[in-house]
């Protein structure tokens, strides 16, 4: 893993990287779905880390059901995250010691900007990251490279110097086709990779292994 002491710039995804927010998403979904179309969690789970478009427009294919039921679960979701969401383990450290030794540190997701800001703030970790980039900024949404070229451009760094850490293999995927190195951290439900199509540079089962690994990378 000699490319862990190559690195300038980490990219995070949000939901289920830095908050656990699994429970709230869940809950969202399976009620907005159940006015379009039946669904069993375990299969919806599965998809956990696509656009919310994309992940409506697996079970849905009336493109204006589609738009209708991404609005209901964004409604809802907006209710129920502070409720059933927490912080991931060493999150906070992690963050620390990135920004204590002056890697770029960075925010994409698939929620929208003003909502990133929201979590963040709420679990008092926005005042680690350069930038954040959220579903305006994406173009496409994941597994399309947009958000993390967006990124880039904006710290003015190179695909080559960075990582994108996530919990989905569509994170993977992501990477991939923004030419950075990605980290998975492992998730129960989530697709595997294989069934992608990619391999991450590297997976890990926590983050408090990942900031270990990063720090003997420097030793």
């Amino acid at each position: 893993m000699n490319w862990l002491s190559k690195l300038k710039t980490y990219i995070f995804d949000l939901d289920g990287t830095l908050v656990d927010s699994e429970e709230a998403h869940l809950s969202s979904w399976l009620e907005a779905l159940s006015k379009f179309s039946p669904i069993k969690t375990s299969e919806l789970q599965r998809y956990f880390g696509l656009d919310t478009k994309y992940i409506a427009a697996k079970f849905i294919k009336d493109e204006e059901k589609i738009k209708q039921c991404v609005e209901l679960k964004e409604r809802l979701f907006d209710k129920l995250w502070k409720e059933k969401s927490c912080i991931n383990r060493c999150v906070r450290e992690l963050l620390s010691y990135l920004k204590e030794n002056e890697f770029n540190i960075a925010v994409a997701s698939s929620n929208p900007v003003n909502r990133i800001e929201e979590i963040l703030n709420f679990f008092e970790i926005r005042d680690f990251f350069d930038v954040i980039a959220g579903r305006e900024h994406a173009g496409k949404g994941k597994p399309h490279p947009d958000i993390l070229l967006y990124i880039l451009k904006r710290l003015e760094t190179n695909a080559s110097v960075a990582v994108y850490v996530g919990d989905s293999p569509f994170d993977v995927l992501t990477a991939k086709n923004a030419g950075v190195h990605s980290i998975l951290l492992k998730y129960q439900h989530r697709l595997e990779v294989a069934e992608v199509g990619v391999v991450p540079d590297l997976i890990v089962n926590s983050l408090c292994e990942l900031l270990s690994l990063i720090k003997q990378a420097y030793l």
